[in-house]
């Protein structure tokens, strides 16, 4: 007896129990077409499903995986739910069933053995992703979420300096105590495939590369700049500046801290926290400070240079007073932020008092110059 028992991701994906009490003989494997016709069952893809019957969100049941997708007469056994990317069977399963997956089908063992498993199978990494077509997928990584990831163990341990966490044995089903959510962009990350279309929140993202030295794997060396992740990561600096700054500080991402650190010239320094400064260490604490005090810096030196005074008779106006007054206005408020078009409205007001038209023209001339000169700082 066959009976459908784990997730299918892909249209000849699916995982059936083996009931050693039934009239089988056969096994059963994922997307392998010619072993599931030899056993009698007809092989089914989504274009054979009834979209009014079967689409995300509904069930139904049948005693076959056939009858159960064309919906035929529906028999008690085996119910089915449909949700996007994934659809999950459940089946009254004995303790006496074996799951089989395409290992089986190969002459290989079984994966796992459970009274009562069910599983989803990856988008990403089901057994036909071929990911790497030299090299076909030759373990399973099952989380805490029992979701399914079929990986390449060269590639893991090309990459790990401590076997994947010590988890690459000679087992082929392997255990994992992280979830699908942040197995999945640990795993795209070594893959460098984009995990941007899961739409990963910033939270997961960031427990992801938190967990990553636990695998033995760097995230200096992960996340660069060419690669997937490091750009979604800088995707979210907008809107979490500093604790996107704060990861890569925690992990010398050098790259990113760096590009991070252009929207952090807001912040204000005296709302850093002790665990933010632990978070980032000394290092990057001192080149967040530096990066403030050098950017006010620099706009008292571009602001050094004054207006020409006219040496004409008569000319009683004093654009170099006029700037210094508000230059001395400007740089007490300045803020490191500080934009060109809010530096020359901020001093433009202080040329009100500039009556010689050539004096005036003196200072607008100067200003504009100096705030070239700021947009120009990084």
């Amino acid at each position: 007896m066959w009976m459908c028992c784990a997730s299918i991701t892909h249209p000849s994906a699916f995982i059936m129990y083996k009931n050693p009490m039934g009239s089988a003989t056969g096994s059963a494997a994922l997307g392998f077409q010619d072993d599931i016709e030899a056993t009698g069952l007809q092989f089914l893809s989504w274009g054979d499903i009834d979209d009014s019957r079967a689409r995300p969100g509904s069930s139904f049941e049948g005693s076959s995986f056939s009858e159960a997708l064309t919906g035929n007469k529906p028999k008690a056994g085996v119910s089915f739910d449909v949700i996007p990317d994934i659809m999950t069977s459940r089946g009254s399963v004995g303790e006496d069933e074996q799951l089989l997956t395409a290992g089986d089908f190969a002459g290989k063992r079984n994966l796992t053995e459970s009274s009562d498993d069910i599983s989803s199978v990856s988008t990403a990494f089901h057994p036909d992703a071929h990911l790497i077509p030299s090299a076909p997928p030759d373990i399973v990584l099952k989380t805490s979420d029992s979701v399914l990831f079929y990986v390449d163990r060269s590639v893991l341990d090309d990459v790990s300096n401590n076997a994947f966490g010590t988890l690459l044995t000679m087992a082929r089903i392997i255990l994992v105590e992280d979830d699908s959510n942040i197995l999945n962009i640990i795993l795209h990350a070594l893959y460098d495939i984009p995990s941007a279309p899961y739409n990963p929140s910033f939270a997961t993202l960031v427990c992801a590369v938190d967990r990553l030295p636990l695998y033995g794997l760097s995230p200096y060396a992960l996340i660069t700049s060419n690669n997937h992740l490091f750009r979604l990561l800088y995707s979210h600096a907008p809107y979490h500046p500093m604790e996107v700054y704060m990861l890569a500080a925690h992990h010398d991402i050098d790259e990113l801290a760096v590009l991070v650190s252009g929207h952090l010239l807001s912040f204000k320094l005296d709302a850093l926290t002790a665990e933010m400064a632990e978070r980032m260490g000394g290092r990057y604490l001192k080149r967040l400070f530096f990066l403030h005090l050098d950017r006010m810096r620099r706009l008292k030196v571009i602001l050094i240079v004054r207006p020409p005074a006219h040496g004409g008779t008569g000319c009683e106006s004093d654009p170099q007073r006029a700037w210094a007054l508000a230059v001395a206005s400007v740089v007490d408020d300045a803020q490191p932020d500080l934009s060109p078009p809010l530096l020359v409205a901020s001093m433009k007001r202080y040329a009100g008092e500039i009556i010689c038209g050539l004096c005036r023209k003196n200072y607008e001339q100067t200003l504009s110059a100096a705030a070239a000169r700021w947009s120009h700082v990084t």
